[in-house]
């Protein structure tokens, strides 16, 4: 895995912040692993008094973009269950079975019967 990229820039908790080092990458230890789904993800092992400072104290400025990622991927996955709620509504509306259509059923609460 390593020689992905020419070069590695990896926040680094460090003097009472997070800084940004870079990283040639024969100065780093990244242990590849695959995933169920095909992708692969890995693990980076940092060497401490290793890579070059091009940054002062960015956490409060990382702390801010991992909250907004945070929102927009609650907001993604919200769009997408309603659309799987529409969709599947749509099917229950148009589905047949042994030849008639679904009926509808009074809603029940939960620990009352239907």
């Amino acid at each position: 895995m390593t020689g992905a990229a020419e070069l590695y820039l990896v926040p680094v908790a460090q003097k009472g912040g997070i800084h940004l080092l870079l990283f040639n990458p024969n100065e780093l230890s990244i242990l590849p692993h695959l995933q169920q789904d095909g992708t692969t993800v890995a693990a980076v092992q940092i060497p401490v008094g290793r890579g070059r400072v091009v940054s002062g104290n960015v956490k409060d400025g990382l702390m801010q973009a991992l909250d907004e990622a945070a929102l927009a991927t609650a907001a993604y996955l919200l769009g997408l269950a309603q659309r799987a709620f529409e969709i599947t509504l749509d099917y229950l509306k148009q589905r047949q079975q042994s030849a008639s259509r679904l009926r509808r059923t009074r809603p029940c609460s939960i620990g009352q019967p239907p």
